[in-house]
């Protein structure tokens, strides 16, 4: 039965941690369970950990009376659908010539190019152990020889990785062979043909034209052997012509942007996921739209809603099993009926979705997705905001003096009682991540994501300045004016910031290896953002408005207080100006150091480190 052993206290958190049997490991792949409680209650924990134990031996029971699949099982049922494969490919080059239909002018090597893509993509969704695309394939000949797996299953994503494979060769060899014989020149066009740059073609496809090789395994569960893969063999009567219009979805357009930025590496998982949400929003207000139907008018209204909607709609529950399109009319509706007026998405948010939108549509034109004679829906929707620099300052959240106080005064900078409840005071101190991320945002102005990516070789010695260099940092910076020099606060050398994370360490060891990047973002700091937000709230400091990027106002307020020279306070923060230039030209990176480190030593919260100091 469940013991203390299966609970471990991760931040505020209780969490489920249970071994694996030795001879289902394989299976699962991987050698424990670990789940969230939800709760910070220990006796709370304690039940709901109870019943996970309990649910866990069902499973590993379950799983040890079905026979493991074997690695013939497996190749039989490849070598199947690798026939049948070749044979619907055969039909299809003995009709046409070529392995889809193109539309518009295209390169002669244009079924290359696609099946190239095709391989790539399959390879990227073993790489994500990713079977969304292929499970149907693997259902329908898994149920033909009368194999039946769970969903999701260890037993499934084998079949699904090794039909990938295959799909992915298959479509490599092709390729090869397309630009080994190039089989049909267009008619007409002799040797024009090469020349030519690639159009949009269309082809019937089961999903987005990044993936449409994995996701037409869908196909394969027709009778039809032509019917077998990523295409369809259609009557004559049934081809578009070649002056068919061609209009995709939002979705396949944005997906075949979105696998063309990926693959030529001009974004990242953190950047696609950022767009994604803008993405999400206009299917979730006006459906999967064909291209053409994307009007003016449509992307005016969709700024409308945007503007209505409340501003924490994906995160307060009385709107979560609530459309997009209906969550307006319910705010309203509660707006009426209580009396409380419900915060609306800001204008920098909707102008942030707007923007989104309006630089994807001309990624869609690039890829001649859209229609060349459609307007950009998007153009000139930007909600101007003219303010001046003192409303601006005026409106940013800040940390308070007395929050400053709170914060650095509690036990985990005073003394905690034990590694494991940081919150309780105590006699220890522990100079980890969660001690001197906070400390080093209020005396640097620096970006989370910026000190928790950090290096050990960003930190250097100028003239005897500590500083750490973000212009020669290897890190993503969040524009061109972060890149900067930050001069290290009097109060962090004080405290040991060189001894503690510096001192006897490898130039490029991470400054807090304990903190791993996000699957989704690959950002690091999500981990201190997850712990920083309840540390406050059992503090009492917690406000809505005020995060950890509020380290960065109250800096910058601090120094302007304190009369400091605007352009030195600009490259400090990183904040990018015509007068930061100007001005930084004038200096040698000697100078500007010295310059730099006057500046931010005028910061000074009046806070008492003295414990800190004490060994």
């Amino acid at each position: 039965m469940a013991s203390a052993t299966n609970l471990r206290l991760k931040g505020t958190r209780f969490h489920f941690r249970r071994k694996i049997p030795y001879n289902l490991r394989t299976r699962f792949g991987r050698s424990e369970i670990v789940r969230s409680l939800q709760t910070g209650a220990r006796n709370e924990a304690a039940a709901r950990s109870r019943q996970l134990w309990l649910q866990m031996e069902k499973v590993f029971s379950d799983v040890l009376q079905k026979p493991d699949l074997t690695r013939e099982q497996i190749d039989g049922l490849v070598a199947r659908a690798a026939s049948d494969l070749d044979w619907a490919r055969e039909i299809r080059l003995a009709e046409s010539g070529t392995h889809f239909d193109h539309h518009g002018a295209a390169p002669v090597d244009a079924d290359a190019i696609i099946l190239e893509e095709d391989a790539r993509a399959c390879r990227e969704e073993i790489s994500r152990n990713d079977m969304t695309n292929i499970r149907s394939m693997v259902r329908r000949y898994c149920s033909e020889t009368g194999l039946e797996f769970d969903p999701d299953s260890i037993e499934e994503r084998m079949v699904g990785r090794a039909f990938l494979r295959l799909v992915a060769e298959n479509s490599e060899k092709a390729a090869s062979r397309v630009r080994d014989e190039i089989l049909l020149p267009y008619p007409g066009d002799g040797e024009a043909a090469n020349h030519r740059p690639l159009q949009a073609f269309e082809m019937k496809r089961a999903t987005s034209p990044a993936i449409q090789l994995s996701a037409a395994s869908q196909q394969l569960s027709n009778d039809k052997p032509e019917n077998a893969f990523a295409f369809e063999v259609r009557d004559e009567q049934e081809v578009p012509s070649a002056a068919a219009v061609f209009n995709p979805t939002f979705s396949s357009a944005w997906h075949a942007v979105i696998g063309d930025l990926s693959s030529t590496k001009q974004w990242d998982k953190g950047r696609i996921a950022h767009a994604e949400s803008s993405r999400r929003l206009w299917i979730g207000i006006n459906g999967d739209t064909p291209l053409l139907e994307m009007t003016r008018q449509s992307a005016i209204a969709f700024r409308a809603t945007l503007s209505r909607l409340p501003d924490r709609y994906s995160r307060d529950a009385r709107w979560r099993n609530l459309k997009l399109s209906d969550i307006v009319d319910a705010a309203n509706a509660t707006e009426a009926s209580d009396g409380i007026k419900i915060k609306r998405m800001s204008t920098k948010t909707v102008n942030r979705h707007i923007s989104e939108l309006k630089q994807m549509w001309l990624r869609f034109e690039s890829l001649e997705l859209a229609a060349r004679n459609q307007s950009n829906p998007f153009d000139r929707l930007h909600i101007s905001v003219k303010k001046s620099r003192v409303e601006i300052r005026e409106e940013r959240d800040q940390f308070t003096i007395d929050e400053l106080q709170t914060l650095f005064g509690s036990a985990i900078w005073t003394g905690s009682f034990s590694d494991t409840r940081r919150t309780k005071p105590g006699k220890l101190i522990i100079r980890d991540w969660k001690f001197w991320i906070p400390l080093i945002g209020a005396y640097s102005g620096m970006r989370r994501e910026e000190i928790c990516s950090l290096e050990v070789g960003d930190f250097e010695q100028v003239e005897g300045i500590w500083i750490v260099n973000l212009r020669k940092a290897k890190k993503r910076l969040k524009t061109t004016g972060s890149a900067r020099y930050v001069p290290i606060h009097r109060n962090l050398l004080a405290i040991g910031i060189v001894a503690d994370l510096v001192a006897n360490r490898n130039h490029d060891e991470l400054l807090f290896p304990e903190l791993k990047p996000s699957a989704i973002t690959e950002r690091r700091g999500e981990p201190f953002g997850k712990w920083f937000t309840p540390l406050r709230k059992s503090l009492g400091i917690y406000r809505e408005e005020v995060v950890f990027h509020s380290f960065r106002h109250t800096v910058s307020t601090a120094l302007h207080n304190a009369a400091a020279h605007e352009p030195f306070i600009e490259e400090i923060i990183g904040h990018e100006s015509e007068e930061r230039k100007s001005e930084i030209k004038r200096y040698t990176k000697t100078t500007i150091v010295k310059e730099l480190k006057a500046t931010l030593d005028h910061l000074d919260y009046g806070l008492d480190h003295s414990l800190i100091l004490k060994p």
